[in-house]
This record gives structure tokens, C-alpha cells and sequence, in this order.
């Protein structure tokens, strides 16, 4: 069945072939006739649609030109007008003499501006003079008052230290005796500091010994016989950080320094006789088991103290040495800031006195100012009115013609068009054409993909009916030989099943054999575990026993050591104490009941609260700090520097009211001086902006604020045929204009003598250029000032009367040239 339907499949793929050649034949010659009309067509729509917009444009432009012809003849009547009225105001000219009075009071008035500000400079170098004197004054003060601060507390530092220095010296001859008392030990010892606790749990009160032998207390030159014992390995000697006299070597020298108290407990059972160890804290250990723990050793605080003492003294006299310099150094710029006052006292009476002139004449000055423009201004605006008007009526009368023209001229263009109806006509022809072609195109192109989709379904067809006859060929194979691997498996599972069936008895006699082994295995197991077991408890009990026994002993041995070692630290401080009390209370233990006014020691306070007691009065006094032996003079002192900085105060209070005043002043003549610039500018705007546009009308406002120092300027202009709006609104070319508008503004108010022009007729047409180049013409001849253009525009520099201009004849060489326009014109005259 699969081979029957193949063959018809192949049959029906053959014929489809044919028919689809002759398809794609119609469809390609269809497709060549689509595409010729789809061009004619497209060409046609693109003429219609140019001529189209060719006569839009043309209509438009007329519209335009016509509107525009309109507003000029309405302008040129108005400025007609506005001649003759301009005509009639005019009848007079303001007196010249005024005009000369002012020029004079305007030289007076910039000569008094000029010494102003010739005193205020030297005003304000003194003021900056004289503060910088008094902040150097302020300075050396300061350094002063720190230094003489400083020395006090030193010097008050240094007497309580001799003080107590004294009273431990005082208490160490009573008991040495007034034998040699130069020539006691303590005095002869310098200690590396750090180390005077260290030493002073090592001598105790061995230091106030004194090295003369006739002393009852004394040291002297002993030669030891032998080599001296070494310390235990890791110690240092203590003789290797004091430098003390001959007599004291062999008794340093026996004397080993570590750094804590454990590792002096751990060295000290490796000393030998004679030997000890101190700490860094104060503790000591010696040969033959005597310790003292770490504490508050008088003899170790003698020697903090002069430690501290000699250091005290050293910077003493560099304070002092220092406080010298300072008071010469304060002397000296007292006497400077003496003079420096003076000087900006009188620089600032002259200020104030050249003020007052100079306000005086600017008053004069704008009073007459303001006389002359009231009397000037409208005859001036009225003239300058007359050729702005001509220049403008000129103009709209030329503007006038040219539009005339360009009217005509778009009349004619517009005759000259061609008629679009044959147009339309044929491109309707062809686009009906165009659509009965695609409609033809789109059945051959059906029927096309009708046979190709046909064709590719059998094809399909014949893949999947080859795929199922091979998929039967393999199948009868593999069932063959499927049939064969199973009887050779049979074959092999058989002589497995014979070998494997006296397998159970020889497994069965095996196990019995190893049970047995087992056996005997355990019972002897047993026995070693009970002799082992035996064993550990007899030597748990023997190390039991061991344990107890040293236990026991190390209590004995630690016992007996911490009972001698209270017993000699009770003893110890037993002697500190009655030390204490004889040196403090000058009494014995038994008469320190009788003082105390106690009568029995049953009513004595608790220990506790009498060490706080006296903790307390003891952090009192030393926050109380030194005594101030100069607080008086210091007082003094201060007051003289309050009563100073109150004069200062005064003299800084008046200048800062000289200060608003001037600054009120000067406000007051700046709003009344921007107030005549500004309307002086304004009307200059306006009727400079007339004569650049030809027209239309601008002003200046003061906007933002009511006070006309702190308010902004707006630039409102109206060009012909536009609204008033803001600057920021017009184009480029407009806003050209009105900026040099502004510009000739201010110098028709306040003329200089050089204007530099760079290149403001760039955005500028013909005829405004040719406006700007008559006004810097008129400028220039009125107002004698010289304008330097830069510029590419050829009228401006047809009218300029020299040019510059920079060549370069050859690469990387250039050249100046210029030529006198001004000189040619009389030439050519000439000729």
C-alpha cells in the first residue's frame, strides 16, 4: 500500500511542476507592468503636488507684500504728521552760557571727588595700620599674661616642693644628728626618672644616711672580698639607673630590678645571700624569704620630688628669660600703637572735612544740572526728532517701491503658472490602471502559492511513508536476533544453577569452626580485663595518697610563709606609722590617745570613714592649687585692658556711625545721580531706537524694587508693526539695534573718548547698517569721539575714514596694512 501511494504522489509532484513554471512566468511579466504604472503615476503626483505648492507660496507672499504696503503708506502719512508738528514747537534754543556754569561746577566737583579719594585711601591705611598695631598689641598682651601665668605657677610649684623637701630633710637630721649634714646620701643621688620607687623600696631609710663616718648613721668604702654573686639570668641590676656615690656600689650592686611583682616571686627563691629584688612598683623581695609588698615609700617620694624640683627649676629660667623678652617686645608696640592712633585720628577728620566739601559741590552741581536739562531737554528732543523723522520717511517711501515691485513681479509668476486639470485628468487614468493591474497580480500570485503549497504537502507525504517502511525492515531485523541472545542466556543460567548447589553445606561447617575460635578468644579477653582493672585501682589509691601528701605540704610551707610574711609587714608598717605620727603629730602611738581628746580607744571612729575623710580634704587642697602671689597685681592689670578696650569700643562705636552716615550720604547723591542718568539715557533710547528701526517707539524701566539702587533694568521696545514687549522677545537683528541704541545712549549722556565696536553689523541687513554707520558718523563729529570698528561688512567700511587691515603675502608671515579713506576722498576731489 505505502509503494502504491508513493508512485501516485511522485506522478501528481511532476505535473505541479509544470504548472508552477508557467505561474511564475505571469506573474513576472505582471509584476513589469505594476511597476511602470506605479512610476508614472509617482511622477505625476510629484508634479501636481510641486505645482501645488508653487502657487500656495506665491498667494501667500502676495498677501503678505500687500499688508506690508499697506502699513508703510499709513506710517508715512503719520510721520508726515508728526514733521509739522515738530516744525511748530520748535522756537528756541537754551542760553549758552548756562551751559558753560556747569561744565565749571562739574571741574570743581571731580576735583573735590578726587581729594576724597585721595584722603580716604590714606584713611583707610592707618585704620589697616593701626589694626594691625592693636591686633600685634592684643598678641604680645596675651603672650605676656600666658608666660607671667605660667612662671607663677612654676615658682608656686617649686616653693611647695622645697617646702616639703625641707620638712623631710629637717626630720632626717633630727634622727641622723647635725654631723657632716651636707654629706648625707640622698642628696648625692641622681635617679633615672621611673625609677625612684624602685630605689626607695630598696634603701628605705638607708638613704638619709650621710657618707661622713662620724655620723651616728653612715656609709662607708667597703672592698668585698671574692667575686660578687651574679644575679638570677634575665635580671637587671639597679645600679645600672642610679648614679650614686663610691660607698653605695657594693650594696647596689647586690640589688636586682624586675619589671612586676611575678616575676619577682617566681626569681626570688634563685637569690642568694645578701641579694634582693625590687619592682618598678615598689615591691621587694630578699636572700632569706623577707618580701614587702608595693607601697607609698617616703623615701621614694623625697626623690620623685627633687627629681621633679630639678626639672621644675630648668624651665624656670627659660620662663623667665622668655618673660623678659615678651614685656620688652609689649613696651615697644604700646608706643607704635600710640602713634598709629594719632595718625588715623587725623586721617579721619580730614575724610570727613573733604566729605563734606565734595557732597556740598556734587548738591551745587546737580541743582545746576538739573536747571540746564529742564530748560534744554525739550528743544534738544525736538531737533534731534526732525532728521530721525526724514531718515524714517525716506526709508518707508523706498520700502514703499520695492514692494510695489515685488507685487507686480509675484502677479506675473503667478499668470505664468500652468493649468493642472490635464494633470489631474491623466493621473486619474493611471491610477485606475495601476489598480486593475494589482488586482491581477494578486490572483496569479493566489493561485501560485495554491500549487507551491500542494507540491510541498506531498512531498511531505513521500518523506514520512519512506520513514515508515524503514522503521518495519528494522524492527524484523531485531526480533531475530533477540530470539538468539535468549537461548544463549538459558544455556549459561543452567550451569551456574548446578555449581552453586553444594555451596550451603561447606558454608554451614565453616561457621561452626569460627564460633568455637570466638570462644576461646572471650574468655581470654575477660581475663586480661579484670588484671588491668585491678592494677589501675591500686595506682588511683597510690597517686591519691601522693596528691594528699603535697597538698598538705604546700599549705605547711605556703602557711608558714604568709604568717612571716604578715609578721614582717605588720611589723613594717608598724614602724611607717610611728615614723608617721612622730614626724606629723610630733608624739608616740600611747600619746596620740591624749591628743585625739579621747578617753578610751573604744570611742575611736571607724578606720574606713577617717581615710575617706581625709581623701577628701586632701582632693580639696589640691584643687584648690597653688597661691597666686601676684592675683592682685594680675587685677590690675585686667582692669587696665577693660578700661582700654571700653575707649576702644567708644572709638569704633562713633566711627561705625561716621560709617552709616557716609554710607547714607552716599546713597542718597547715587539714587538722585541714577535717577538724572537714567532719564537722560531714556530719552536718548527713545529717540535713538526711532532712527535705527526707522519707527516704532522703546523706553527703559527701573523694575523690582522701589529703591532705585537695588531695582533692575528692563528694556521694553515696539518695533514697526509690533507690540510693546521685553528685549529678550525680539530677534537677533531687532535686538542688535536696540542694544546699540542703549550703547549711544549712555555716550550721548557721558561722551568718552574711545569706543571699540566689535563687529555689532554682523546680524545687521543693508539699510540698517547703512543707519548705523550715519549715527557713529554724527557722534563722532558731535561729540569728538573716536570709534574703532571691527567689522567684515563692506558699507561700514566703505564709510570708515581709515581702514586696517592684516595680510599675509606668504604662509606664516603677516602684515599690517592700511588705507586713509578719509585723505582719498580730498584726492579724488582734488583732481
Amino acid at each position: 500500500n505505502l509503494t502504491a501511494e508513493a508512485e501516485v504522489l511522485l506522478e501528481h509532484k511532476t505535473n505541479d511542476a509544470d504548472f508552477l513554471d508557467e505561474a511564475a512566468a505571469k506573474v513576472l511579466a505582471v509584476r513589469k507592468v505594476v511597476g511602470g504604472l506605479e512610476a508614472t503615476v509617482a511622477a505625476l503626483t510629484e508634479q501636481a503636488a510641486a505645482a501645488r505648492i508653487t502657487r500656495r507660496g506665491l498667494d501667500q507672499r502676495r498677501a503678505k507684500v500687500e499688508d506690508r504696503l499697506s502699513r508703510l503708506t499709513l506710517r508715512a502719512k503719520d510721520i508726515a504728521v508728526e514733521q509739522v508738528e515738530i516744525k511748530r514747537r520748535c522756537v528756541h534754543l537754551a542760553e549758552p552760557g548756562e551751559r558753560q556754569r556747569v561744565e565749571s561746577m562739574q571741574e570743581e566737583a571731580d576735583q573735590l571727588r578726587k581729594v576724597l579719594h585721595k584722603v580716604a585711601r590714606a584713611r583707610d591705611v592707618d585704620e589697616q595700620e593701626l589694626e594691625l598695631t592693636q591686633k600685634a598689641e592684643r598678641e604680645s598682651s596675651q603672650l605676656l599674661m600666658a608666660a607671667d601665668a605660667q612662671r607663677t605657677r612654676l615658682v608656686a610649684e617649686i616653693e611647695a616642693l622645697t617646702e616639703a623637701i625641707n620638712v623631710h630633710q629637717s626630720h632626717a637630721d633630727d634622727e641622723v644628728g647635725s654631723v657632716s649634714k651636707a654629706a648625707v646620701v640622698f642628696d648625692q643621688l641622681i635617679v633615672i626618672p621611673g625609677y625612684e620607687t624602685a630605689l626607695g623600696a630598696a634603701l628605705g631609710d638607708d638613704l638619709s644616711a650621710s657618707l661622713d663616718e662620724g655620723a651616728p648613721a653612715s656609709w662607708r668604702l667597703v672592698q668585698m672580698e671574692g667575686a660578687p654573686q651574679t644575679m638570677p639570668e634575665g635580671v637587671s641590676l639597679l645600679s645600672d639607673f642610679v648614679d650614686a656615690p663610691e660607698a653605695l656600689a657594693l650594696r647596689l650592686g647586690q640589688i636586682g630590678l624586675v619589671d612586676d611583682a611575678e616575676e619577682g616571686r617566681r626569681l626570688a627563691r634563685k637569690l642568694v645571700h645578701g641579694q634582693r629584688l625590687v619592682s618598678l612598683a615598689g615591691d621587694m623581695w630578699r636572700w632569706d624569704g623577707f618580701s614587702i609588698l608595693a607601697n607609698a615609700s617616703t623615701s621614694a617620694t623625697r626623690l620623685r620630688q627633687r627629681s621633679r624640683l630639678m626639672s621644675l627649676q630648668s624651665t624656670l629660667g627659660k620662663i623667665n628669660a622668655q618673660l623678659s623678652e615678651l614685656t620688652q617686645n609689649h613696651q615697644v608696640v604700646e608706643t607704635t600703637l600710640g602713634k598709629v592712633r594719632k595718625m588715623a585720628t587725623a586721617a579721619r577728620d580730614a575724610e570727613s572735612e573733604a566729605r563734606a566739601a565734595s557732597v556740598s559741590a556734587d548738591q551745587e552741581l546737580a541743582g545746576a544740572r538739573e536747571a540746564f536739562a529742564s530748560a534744554v531737554a525739550p528743544v534738544a528732543a525736538a531737533r534731534a526728532r526732525l532728521p530721525v523723522l526724514t531718515t524714517i520717511l525716506d526709508q518707508l517711501n523706498a520700502d514703499r517701491i520695492e514692494a510695489e515691485t515685488e507685487k507686480s513681479t509675484l502677479d506675473e509668476e503667478i499668470k505664468a503658472l500652468p493649468d493642472l486639470s490635464e494633470a489631474r485628468t491623466l493621473l486619474e487614468e493611471e491610477r485606475a490602471s495601476l489598480a486593475d493591474q494589482r488586482q491581477k497580480l494578486e490572483e496569479q500570485l493566489r493561485s501560485q502559492e495554491k500549487l507551491f503549497r500542494d507540491q510541498q504537502t506531498r512531498s511531505r507525504r513521500i518523506v514520512a511513508i519512506e520513514e515508515e517502511a524503514l522503521l518495519w525492515r528494522h524492527r524484523d531485523e531485531g526480533a531475530e536476533s533477540q530470539i538468539e541472545s535468549l537461548v544463549l542466556r538459558r544455556a549459561v543460567l543452567e550451569r551456574e544453577l548446578e555449581s552453586l548447589r553444594a555451596r550451603p553445606t561447606e558454608l554451614k561447617s565453616r561457621r561452626e569452626s569460627l564460633l568455637v575460635l570466638c570462644a576461646t578468644a572471650e574468655q581470654t579477653r575477660k581475663k586480661a580485663a579484670d588484671a588491668l582493672a585491678a592494677a589501675d585501682v591500686h595506682l588511683d589509691s597510690c597517686d591519691s595518697v601522693l596528691r594528699k601528701a603535697n597538698d598538705a605540704l604546700a599549705d605547711c610551707r605556703e602557711g608558714k610563709a604568709r604568717i612571716e610574711g604578715k609578721r614582717d609587714q605588720a611589723v613594717a608598717l608598724r614602724t611607717v606609722e610611728v615614723q608617721q605620727m612622730e614626724e606629723r603629730l610630733g608624739c608616740t602611738p600611747l600619746g596620740a590617745l591624749a591628743l585625739s581628746e579621747l578617753d578610751s580607744p573604744d570611742q575611736m571612729p571607724e578606720l574606713s570613714a577617717v581615710e575617706r575623710q581625709m581623701e577628701r580634704l586632701l582632693r580639696e587642697r589640691e584643687n584648690m592649687g597653688p597661691v597666686n602671689l601676684r592675683a592682685e597685681e594680675e587685677a590690675g592689670e585686667l582692669s587696665m585692658q577693660i578700661d582700654s578696650l571700653e575707649i576702644e569700643r567708644t572709638d569704633l562705636s562713633s566711627a561705625i556711625s561716621r560709617l552709616r552716615n557716609g554710607i547714607a550720604s552716599i546713597n542718597r547723591e547715587g539714587r538722585q545721580r541714577l535717577l538724572t542718568a537714567f532719564e537722560q539715557v531714556n530719552t536718548h533710547f527713545e529717540a535713538l531706537f526711532v532712527r535705527l528701526f526707522g519707527g516704532g517707539r522703546a523706553k527703559l524701566a527701573l523694575i523690582g524694587d522701589d529703591d532705585p539702587l537695588e531695582a533692575g533694568l528692563e528694556i521694553m521696545a515696539s518695533p514697526p508693526g509690533k507690540r510693546l514687549q521685553a528685549l529678550s522677545l525680539l530677534s537677533g537683528g531687532e535686538k542688535a539695534l536696540a542694544a546699540l541704541a542703549l550703547l549711544f545712549a549712555v555716550f550721548l549722556t557721558k561722551p568718552a573718548p574711545i569706543c571699540v565696536l566689535d563687529e555689532v553689523d554682523a546680524p545687521l541687513d543693508d539699510p540698517n547698517v547703512e543707519r548705523f554707520c550715519s549715527l557713529v558718523d554724527e557722534i563722532a563729529s558731535q561729540r569728538r569721539t573716536r570709534f574703532l570698528v571691527i567689522t567684515h561688512h563692506r558699507l561700514t567700511m566703505a564709510r570708515m575714514d581709515r581702514l586696517f587691515g592684516v595680510t599675509m603675502s606668504e604662509k606664516g608671515v603677516s602684515q599690517l596694512v592700511s588705507v586713509d579713506l578719509h585723505g582719498t576722498g580730498h584726492l579724488k576731489a582734488a583732481e
